[in-house]
């Protein structure tokens, strides 16, 4: 699993009394290779998410490959580390260009 890559998996609701499809960026580098772990961010399509702090738009336009159903929000805060055998299917990949302002985004949290 790359880092950048869109990916569909199960994530759990912040009270853990349900999970749902959700699709998400991969955030982890080549470090966990070798993990059955993969450290992703939570994409969003509601639109309330752009007003968010630390949310940052994704379209189709942002995409190497693959294609986004709706324009997404990464939520940088939504952090999840999930076993990569929990992923359904890959989306698409993000260009590198977005990917970097996306890991900014994440640091002011983190920093």
């Amino acid at each position: 699993m790359k880092q950048g890559s869109i990916v569909v998996l199960p994530i759990p609701f912040t009270d853990l009394s349900s999970a749902k499809q959700r699709p998400c960026l991969v955030l982890s580098n080549n470090c966990l290779k070798s993990s059955q772990d993969v450290i992703v961010l939570a994409l969003t399509s509601q639109e309330k998410a752009a007003t968010l702090p630390h949310s940052v738009q994704i379209t189709s336009q942002n995409l190497t490959t693959g294609k986004l159903p709706k324009t997404s929000y990464a939520r940088c805060h939504k952090v999840f580390c999930i076993q990569k055998k929990l992923v359904r299917k890959s989306v698409g990949e993000l260009s590198p260009k977005l990917f970097g302002t996306i890991q900014s985004e994440f640091l002011k949290i983190v920093r």
